[in-house]
């Protein structure tokens, strides 16, 4: 299921490769780390009921602990266990690279709406990724590498931003150093410094998120991200910023489904282990049309780099 090859920057796929052969609504979550025994929602049916009456779903990172190796095996069969079940209720399925799964896929982001839509994970809007954790200047370092290689003295862009994150991503988990350097709850409780540096970035990792947008993405109306697991619904300089959570304790996940050019985000809840949405959408969004567009399903007119 992984990709092994270099990393290419592709041309944007044809709107008719990335929209659903049905008008159901499109489903997007992020962070599922499947694999982990604590951060994963667990067995993959509990997931069933959000599949519901769903045509296209989006994994928007994150995945799956494939850049473990002590979990690879566990993820790579709740990935599996994943695709049966879009595959039973015929839902088209996605993946977005994380920086936990960099190698599953080349796709690190979705552009829709006429680019007024940016679904991405979120490690892009840091140099070190994730900077709140102890691989963090290591990291950094190899995006200032890969800068250098990728885009040298050119003026950089959004899509050399997005190839310069994965690849940083991917350089770490070829020298495996995340096997020996992971942050855990307990870690971050026993070091105040870390607990500091964490809830410092967490607190801004929006106002990161806006900066990258305002210089590299400026239409993006409504960005969907993940990467922190704080869900959360903010409004920055005219624009909305849905982080969709996570499920591993103490997160909290939610969703966002698209349904025409209507976007509702919705928390989920476990009960009688099973996750389900809250019975009204916590925030519902237009996405107005633009000259020569029309009511059909989402489209991605940028999907990989």
């Amino acid at each position: 299921m992984g990709v092994t090859g270099p990393f290419e920057t592709a041309e944007a796929r044809a709107p008719d490769q990335k929209t659903p052969s049905t008008p159901k609504p499109w489903l997007i979550l992020s962070d599922l780390h499947l694999g982990h025994p604590r951060r994963s929602p667990g067995r993959i049916a509990k997931l069933e009921p959000l599949l519901d009456g769903i045509g296209h779903l989006v994994i928007n990172g994150d995945s799956a602990e494939l850049h473990n190796k002590t979990r690879h095996t566990e993820a790579q069969r709740g990935l599996d266990a994943l695709k049966t079940l879009c595959d039973k209720y015929k839902i088209s399925l996605d993946f977005i690279a994380g920086n936990h799964d960099p190698f599953l896929t080349d796709t690190k982001y979705l552009r829709l709406f006429e680019d007024q839509l940016l679904i991405t994970h979120g490690d892009v809007f840091h140099d070190a990724i994730a900077p709140w954790c102890p691989s963090a200047r290591i990291l950094e370092k190899f995006t200032h590498e890969i800068r250098q290689e990728v885009t040298g003295s050119q003026t950089p862009s959004f899509d050399t931003r997005m190839q310069e994150s994965l690849l940083a991503c991917r350089r770490l988990v070829e020298q495996r150093r995340y096997q020996i350097e992971r942050v855990t709850m307990l870690r971050i409780a026993l070091n105040p410094i870390t607990t500091a540096r964490v809830l410092w970035y967490w607190g801004r990792y929006a106002t990161l998120a806006t900066r990258f947008l305002d210089a590299f993405a400026p239409t993006t109306k409504i960005l969907i991200y993940g990467h922190t697991h704080q869900a959360s619904i903010v409004q920055r300089h005219g624009r909305t910023l849905i982080n969709t959570g996570s499920f591993g304790f103490p997160c909290k996940a939610q969703c966002v489904r698209i349904t025409g050019r209507t976007l509702s985000v919705h928390a989920i809840k476990c009960i009688h282990d099973l996750y389900q949405l809250e019975s009204a959408p916590a925030a519902v969004f237009e996405l107005p049309h633009r000259r020569n567009t029309s009511d059909a399903a989402p489209q991605a007119v940028s999907s990989a780099v």
